[in-house]
């Protein structure tokens, strides 16, 4: 045996021992009444890269590394010390059985992305994607295959398009195996496919169960996710796509509109949302329309993204990793977990080491009756340079940010301290779908606006506010 390889051996040997003493220290126990656990398993050509625990992200699993899983070994799920991440046979517990996983991977290096956009689940700027399977579905491998094909298109199309707006070849990157493939995490789900949905008016209607039974076991406040759930849906029986927002890892799964499998741009129609793009009706080619012939034959089919949007995603950290992210405090992960859907349903502003604009409203919120338009003024600022600001309108509708629509997008160059100014005539972008109404004006005594200001640091501050007729 070589000196190298014995050298290994005893450094393993010496980590085993300190792990058990402090295990008997802090009283831990391998018993099995923990919770029940989902069955997840990694459907990829290589060795599955979620599983090499590199928690430093210096691309080596090694003694930095240990160190950083001591500070967490031995906690569980209701711990504060505990994290998701650190549980790598994710049963609950942070203990020996992990420690061994950590042990077999010791000393190796994390394929890098090979310049392809590929990355580790330990990489919060990461794109994961999960095969959820209620417990009487049968496993169908196509679909695997389906989504490996589906998030590459997505991949190349948002860098595509990133280049043809002058921003280089820029787009996200998504987990990989260590032969650089496409890394998809089936879920055994523990309830069978009636349990995901409930019926209402003899329809089914979507249920966040997954999101329940999820979160035992992925961190959807640190990666962005791709979920596709085997389940029936009241127009026939599909694969449907759920995806999380990365400021708040709430998972959309009302996006569920194509019966069958939906095809890659419907994919990246809603990671667009998952990246801060909300829907813009401004013209039915854009990605974040309604274009496309499987809802909307007489629609434009959606084949580019607006200038808006590339310049939004050009300082947005999964595609920018100049971008530094911020993260989530407790009180607002908590204030996510327990809140209602629709009150999730807005990207928080309390996160740490996080330095928004400010926005000040200087013009009245009422108008008076009879006016044609109205002209809507902003104070805004930063210290760090303004990149952006976007009016959304969703005249009628009470969601800004699910149904609503961007009305206008003004590009800024880094200004400390500007007053901007919209002018509004009420009426919905010209590419609506009907669906959302009918045309509006300001006839309509009540407009809901959403401003977004962004920073050259990436940061956001949202305004909402109510337009009324006098």
């Amino acid at each position: 045996m070589s000196y190298q390889k014995c050298l290994k051996y005893i450094t393993f040997l010496t980590l085993v021992l300190l792990v058990f003493v402090c295990e008997q220290t802090m009283g831990s126990s391998m018993d099995k009444d923990a919770t029940t656990t989902l069955a997840v398993t990694s459907h990829t050509d290589g060795e599955d890269t979620a599983s090499l625990p590199d928690f430093d992200d210096d691309g080596t699993v090694g003694v930095s590394d240990f160190l950083i899983f001591t500070r967490v070994f031995g906690s569980s799920q209701g711990d504060g010390k505990y994290e998701a991440r650190y549980d790598l046979d994710a049963d609950g517990k942070i203990g020996l059985s992990d420690f061994f996983i950590f042990i077999q991977h010791f000393g190796k290096q994390v394929p890098s992305d090979g310049g392809d956009g590929g990355g580790s689940s330990t990489n919060p700027r990461t794109v994961r994607m999960i095969y959820f399977l209620p417990n009487d579905r049968p496993y169908r491998a196509e679909v695997v295959r389906w989504m490996k094909e589906d998030i590459r298109n997505v991949q190349t199309f948002f860098a595509e398009q990133m280049q043809a707006h002058g921003y280089g070849n820029m787009s996200f990157r998504f987990e990989t195996d260590t032969q650089g493939e496409p890394l998809v995490h089936r879920v055994d789900a523990q309830y069978p496919e009636s349990h995901y949905y409930s019926t209402v008016d003899n329809q089914r209607v979507w249920q966040y169960r997954h999101f329940d039974e999820l979160e035992q076991v992925f961190d959807f406040y640190r990666n962005t996710y791709v979920i596709y759930s085997d389940t029936d849906l009241s127009w026939g029986g599909s694969i449907t796509g759920g995806y999380t927002w990365k400021e708040t890892g709430w998972v959309d799964y009302r996006k569920l509109r194509y019966t069958g499998w939906p095809d890659w741009k419907t994919l990246a129609h809603e990671l667009g949302h998952a990246f801060g793009l909300a829907h813009d009706f401004r013209d039915g080619a854009y990605l974040m329309s309604y274009g496309g012939p499987s809802q909307f034959p007489d629609a434009e089919k959606p084949d580019r993204i607006s200038a808006c949007a590339a310049k939004l995603l050009s300082v947005h950290p999964s595609f920018n990793s100049d971008i530094p992210i911020g993260e989530l405090s407790p009180a607002t992960i908590e204030q996510q977990r327990s809140s209602s859907i629709l009150e999730k349903n807005h990207p928080p502003v309390d996160l740490q080491d996080f330095s928004p604009p400010t926005i000040e409203i200087l013009s009245p919120t009422e108008y008076p009756a009879g006016s044609r338009n109205v002209f809507i003024k902003f104070q805004i600022s930063d210290s760090d340079g303004l990149h952006q600001v976007l009016l959304y309108t969703t005249p009628g509708i009470g969601v800004p940010w699910a149904t609503g629509g961007l009305r206008e997008c003004r590009v800024l160059e880094g200004e400390i301290n500007i007053v901007v100014e919209f002018d509004y005539d009420g009426s919905l972008p010209l590419a609506a779908p009907s669906f959302l109404g009918t045309k509006s004006s300001l006839i309509n005594p009540l407009h809901l606006i959403l401003v977004r200001v962004v920073d050259r640091d990436g940061n956001s501050r949202f305004m909402q506010f109510s337009l009324t007729k006098a």
